[in-house]
């Protein structure tokens, strides 16, 4: 259908733009990178699709609202997208008045017809899969008959499966817009295209294909890659308090880096830290101990689960450079575990 097709078009276009034009991730843009922007757009002027062209211009919206820093900035981004109103009234002239009029009665109508299903049945729906078999039963006029879909997925959901499923899939989208916004400094395509998915679903009935999830898990794996912290519904991840009983230093402090001490420099440090990780990922992290003593190290209780390994920080004297430019003297480097109770003694 070509309203799939561009919704497709209208969710995949951000993510080839951003890193491959705007960003330039992959060196200079390639004729092909172009080729394929221009096929993108050509689909999607072909496809006569209004849902995806309203999708396109409120993904537009938003982009210049998190990155226009004054108004006239603003302006000038509002006059730039100015031609894609009219380039979708030229394409939807390509379309018979007729055509377009059926289309938008009949639209109503689906979206009448789901809102009375729910009148009737709000808590559990009529049932996945049953609109199209009670279409006939609730549509407000007979513009098409038969077996229908509802043509819009929120309502879809609702109909087929109460107030409770839509909710369900509203929040879901909640959480993807917010992992999306939590990177949109840095990886603005995640919620563009999220945006103009859930815009361009908004007109299909996609409920139930795997579109809509394929973005959103895409979105949620950005913001656990681009954002550095643990997002909702992250699979194990865990937050790690540098926790020691009984210590006896002045001060015991940590960095979720692993970037050691060289000459001057000295890595950020904060009494606690926060890492993220997936089973079976090996995660490293420093502790700085200061003050005089000896006191076991250990994880809290509730972190079970959690495999830990600890090891002592030695140092050695370097001669000679092995690189042009590296550091030469006390370099800390060697690691010796800990063993028996694990304690750690700091010198005064």
């Amino acid at each position: 259908n070509t309203n799939d097709l561009a919704a497709l078009i209208v969710m995949a276009a951000p993510l080839l733009v951003f890193p491959r034009l705007i960003r330039r991730e992959f060196g200079r843009p390639r004729i092909w990178d172009v080729f394929l922007i221009l096929m993108m757009l050509l689909g999607l002027v072909l496809s006569q699709s209004r849902g995806a062209f309203i999708a396109v211009f409120a993904s537009g919206l938003v982009y210049l609202l998190i990155t226009a820093k004054s108004v006239k900035r603003m302006l000038t981004g509002l006059a730039a997208m100015a031609p894609l109103p009219m380039l979708m009234g030229v394409v939807m002239s390509m379309r018979h008045a007729d055509d377009l009029q059926g289309s938008s009665e009949s639209r109503f109508n689906y979206v009448i017809a789901g809102l009375k299903m729910v009148k009737d049945h709000p808590i559990f729906g009529v049932g996945v899969n049953n609109y199209p078999r009670f279409y006939e039963q609730y549509t407000p006029a007979f513009f098409e008959w038969g077996q229908r879909t509802a043509h819009n997925s929120w309502v879809l959901c609702m109909a087929e499966t109460g107030i409770p499923g839509v909710i369900l899939l509203m929040i879901l989208f909640g959480m993807g817009l917010k992992a999306a916004w939590s990177i949109r400094a840095k990886r603005p395509e995640y919620l563009l295209s999220l945006i103009s998915y859930g815009v361009a679903m908004s007109f299909l009935s996609h409920t139930y294909s795997f579109f809509p999830y394929v973005i959103l898990f895409l979105v949620f794996g950005a913001a656990r890659v681009h954002g550095g912290k643990k997002v909702a519904g992250a699979v194990a991840a865990v937050l790690l308090l540098l926790g020691v009983p009984g210590k006896t230093y002045a001060a015991l402090e940590g960095s979720a880096g692993v970037d050691r001490p060289v000459g001057t420099y000295q890595p950020a440090l904060s009494p606690k830290i926060q890492l993220a990780g997936s089973r079976g990922e090996t995660v490293s992290f420093l502790m700085k101990a200061t003050g005089e003593g000896c006191s076991p190290i250990s994880l809290p209780a509730w972190a079970g689960g959690v495999h830990t390994k600890f090891y002592r920080v030695e140092t050695i004297r370097t001669e000679h450079p092995s690189f042009p430019g590296a550091f030469v003297g006390e370099i800390a480097d060697p690691l010796i575990p800990l063993t028996g109770e694990r304690s750690l003694c700091v010198g005064p």
